[in-house]
């Protein structure tokens, strides 16, 4: 005979693959870095009202950065200190934090990797590229897609160059040369 649920069981939320309703990253002074919303509920389709959500979780975390998960408004905040940055992933109450965490995780490991240590506010402004593609590798309409460092970084890599062959550990080297290169002429020419 088939399974079926125990009727003496309430079913409290369906359960979804959608589990991720925004990731954020946050300056230690609450201003928004780069936010991403895979979820309309609560009004948060709207610039005013996701500005608001996030001054709302940076008032309930900014004191008590010690601990690394908040419930909000209907949400659960998972959360990270990281150099001048607070790193945040919210999904609804009823997610598995474990879930969260490890999107936070995945995501501040791709970022160390990828920036080379210096995960702050310049060296992810300077490599926005990055933030953005690891996002969108990360979680795709609220759905976590992958949780692999390595596969990620591959994938985040491989997109960054696709017009150029050149790998990301030679990266800095041919931008040293390029700006040297440029520099000389400069010099030569002036």
């Amino acid at each position: 005979p088939p399974l079926s649920c125990s009727p003496s069981l309430p079913r409290t939320s369906q359960m979804s693959l959608h589990t991720i309703k925004a990731i954020m990253i946050l300056e230690k002074n609450g201003t928004r870095l780069v936010s991403k919303y895979y979820t309309s509920e609560g009004g948060l389709d709207a610039r005013d009202a996701q500005l608001e959500f996030e001054k709302n979780i940076y008032v309930k975390t900014v004191g008590n950065l010690s601990s690394e998960v908040v419930l909000t408004g209907g949400y659960v905040v998972i959360f990270k200190p990281v150099g001048d940055l607070i790193l945040y992933v919210v999904g609804h109450r009823d997610e598995n934090e474990l879930i969260l965490l490890s999107c936070l995780i995945a995501f501040r490991e791709v970022m160390d990797i990828l920036l080379r240590g210096r995960v702050d506010k310049i060296t992810m402004l300077e490599n926005l590229d990055y933030v953005l593609l690891t996002l969108d590798e990360l979680v795709d309409h609220g759905i976590l897609l992958e949780t692999d460092v390595d596969a990620l970084v591959e994938r985040v890599s491989l997109k960054s160059n696709m017009d150029n062959d050149i790998p990301l550990n030679e990266q800095t080297l041919n931008n040293a040369l390029e700006s040297a290169k440029d520099q000389f002429l400069k010099s030569i020419f002036s």
